[in-house]
């Protein structure tokens, strides 16, 4: 009997562990998730032109006091860019980028396709 209790009782220890990492897991998933769609946004207020967003891997921090940031392939003016971006918009971009584009051409609207594969167009 007293083999059986200590089975249940391990196996109720296991049970809560599986339950809190997936639990954990689930929140970072939606905060990433959050922090991805509002890079999206501020890249859009930061470049009227820019009509795709593709997120390319999981962001993070770089260092200790830096901010969240997360690779992306961003489409503007039907050009390709490579950029990493952050919640306040653009912190680095690659493949010739210029941020000066004369004028608005774009739409108000931007592709968003999300690191977890899906998609949704933002205004």
């Amino acid at each position: 009997m007293k083999k059986r209790k200590n089975w249940v009782i391990l196996g109720l220890i296991i049970l809560v562990l599986i339950v809190g990492v997936g639990g954990k897991k689930c929140m970072d998933n939606q905060k990433e998730l959050s922090n991805e769609r509002e890079a999206a946004l501020a890249l859009k207020k930061q470049d009227y032109n820019a009509t795709k967003v593709v997120f390319t891997g999981k962001g993070g921090h770089s260092g200790v006091g830096l901010p969240w940031t997360i690779g992306a392939s961003v489409t503007v003016k039907g050009k390709v860019y490579r950029m990493n971006l952050n919640k306040t918009g653009i912190d680095f971009a690659l493949d010739g980028y210029d941020s000066t584009f004369p004028s608005f051409t774009g739409s108000d609207k931007i592709e968003v396709v999300y690191s977890n594969g899906k998609s949704e167009v933002l205004q």
